[in-house]
C-alpha cells in the first residue's frame, strides 16, 4: 500500500507512523511547505512558543503544528487577544496567507507582547507574494475583478479580499459558466487571476467566457499564469 502526501505537507510524526505500519510514502510535499516546515522545527528547537498564522483546520496547518507539543493558531485579530504571554514567542505563517495580514498579526503579537522576545520567520512563499502585489495593482485599475479558483482554495479567498479592499466588484469564480454577464455593465477595464493551483485550461475558458459576455469591455488585465 501506499500513501502519497500532498503539496500541503503532513508531520514527521505522522509519516513515521504511516511507515511503522508499513505503507510506502510518495512525498509530494511543496519545496517551500519544507522551508515553513525547517523553519517552524528551528524556532521550536531554540526554544520559541510557536505562533503560526494560517486557518487552524487547513492541512499544511496541521502538518506545521503536527510535531510540535504546544503552540498557537491565529487568523484574526481577537486569536492574538487570545493568546497567552510567553517569554519567547516564534511566528511563522501558512504559506499562502496574505502578506498584508500576516505583516498585521505580527505586529498586533509584539505591541500586546512588549516585554516578550518576538522573533518572526516570514514563510509566506514567493509566488504567493508576487501574485498577491499583482494583484493589488491591478485591482486599483479595474472596475471589476475577476478570480478564479477553488471555493476551499486558502490563495483564492486571499486574493479575493485582497482585491475587494482596492476594487467594490470582485467576483470569484470556479469554472467558465459561473461568469454572469451583468457584472460587466459600464466596466472599461476587467481584471483577471488565479489562485496558484488553477489549471491553465480553466483560466483560458473563463477568459474565453469574459471576452464573450462582456463584449463592450475593452481590455482585459491579468495577473495569472499564461495570461497576457
Amino acid at each position: 500500500p501506499t500513501l502519497m502526501v500532498t503539496a500541503h505537507g503532513t508531520s514527521e510524526r505522522t509519516l513515521a507512523r504511516t511507515r511503522a505500519l508499513g505503507l510506502t510514502v510518495v512525498e509530494a510535499t511543496c519545496p517551500l511547505v519544507h522551508v515553513a516546515h525547517r523553519a517552524v522545527a528551528a524556532l521550536a528547537r531554540e526554544g520559541y512558543h510557536v505562533v503560526i498564522v494560517g486557518q487552524r483546520d487547513h492541512v499544511e496547518v496541521r502538518g506545521l503544528t503536527g510535531d510540535l507539543d504546544r503552540f498557537d493558531v491565529v487568523l484574526e485579530d481577537d486569536d492574538v487577544l487570545a493568546l497567552e504571554e510567553h517569554p519567547r514567542l516564534g511566528v511563522a505563517a501558512q504559506t499562502t496567507q496574505a502578506v498584508e495580514k500576516v505583516r498585521h498579526l505580527v505586529d498586533l503579537i509584539r505591541r500586546r507582547f512588549p516585554q516578550s522576545d518576538v522573533r518572526f520567520l516570514d514563510t509566506v512563499c514567493k509566488p504567493t507574494k508576487e501574485r498577491q502585489s499583482a494583484a493589488v495593482e491591478m485591482a486599483r485599475q479595474a472596475d471589476v475583478v475577476i478570480v478564479v479558483g477553488g471555493r476551499s482554495s486558502n490563495n483564492t479567498r486571499e486574493l479575493v479580499e485582497t482585491c475587494a479592499r482596492y476594487c467594490a466588484r470582485v467576483h470569484h469564480v470556479q469554472i467558465d459558466a459561473d461568469v454572469r454577464p451583468e457584472w460587466f455593465d459600464a466596466a472599461k477595464v476587467v481584471g483577471l487571476t488565479a489562485g496558484t493551483s488553477t489549471p491553465d485550461d480553466v483560466i483560458d475558458r473563463v477568459e474565453a467566457r469574459i471576452r464573450q459576455v462582456g463584449a463592450r469591455t475593452p481590455c482585459v488585465a491579468g495577473v495569472a499564469e499564461g495570461l497576457q
